[in-house]
């Protein structure tokens, strides 16, 4: 972490944009658990901070699923197939962050969906032009 990283988080901590870029940069120095850690304060400061999810996401690590071609991808199941622990891991990985993951909660993302088709039908029907919002999350 460099010194200009340490002035901001000092004069603004409260700022989730603040410990969002101090995760992004320690993750750069590949210190992912104090990455994860001002990942998940920028989170507990706006629970809705999709680049936080995201970099939260990023940082626990690619479960190893993601491939760039159908010969890839055809490598994965084979070796999905044939090594069972690997396969384990892999589902263990997933339920683990179901938990940070407000995707895999649909009746609240589809709450949170209609919420914002109705806001933005509701600044079309008064004529205004489309503009950028946020939709506080929903229990």
């Amino acid at each position: 972490m460099d010194h200009e990283q340490v002035f901001a988080l000092a004069l603004t901590p409260d700022s989730p944009e603040t410990w969002n870029n101090l995760g992004n940069a320690l993750q750069h120095l590949y210190r992912l658990n104090e990455a994860e850690s001002a990942y998940r304060q920028a989170l507990a400061l706006k629970p809705n901070f999709a680049d936080a999810w995201y970099n939260l996401g990023t940082v626990r690590g690619s479960i190893g699923i993601d491939t760039n071609s159908f010969a890839e991808y055809e490598t994965l199941a084979l070796r999905l197939a044939s090594e069972p622990m690997h396969l384990r891991a892999i589902k263990h990985c997933l339920l683990e962050n179901r938990a940070f993951a407000p995707l895999f909660d649909a009746p609240k993302t589809v709450r949170n969906l209609e919420r914002a088709y109705l806001q933005m039908l509701m600044q079309w029907i008064a004529g205004n032009p489309a503009i950028s919002f946020d939709v506080s999350a929903t229990h």
